[in-house]
């Protein structure tokens, strides 16, 4: 639920794979562009990312970004 309140372009917190991340610093750095990542704001991203990005180490990329892990409820 506390992340879909983050999803504007200075505070966006997506999900990945249980883990909740905040993209803002990455947000202007993704190749994609911005919108890339807005398209999963405030919610989850890993559809988006096994789609276009399988290939990548995903915990290399974004791991220092993670601010949390999924309570079992959500």
């Amino acid at each position: 639920a506390e992340v879909r309140q983050h999803k504007t372009p200075t505070d966006v917190w997506c999900t990945f794979r249980g883990r909740v991340y905040n993209m803002s610093p990455f947000l202007h750095q993704h190749p994609g562009g911005p919108e890339s990542i807005m398209r999963a704001a405030g919610g989850d991203m890993t559809p988006l990312f096994e789609k276009y990005h399988r290939w990548v180490n995903a915990d290399a990329l974004i791991g220092h970004l993670c601010v949390g892990v999924i309570a079992p409820d959500e």
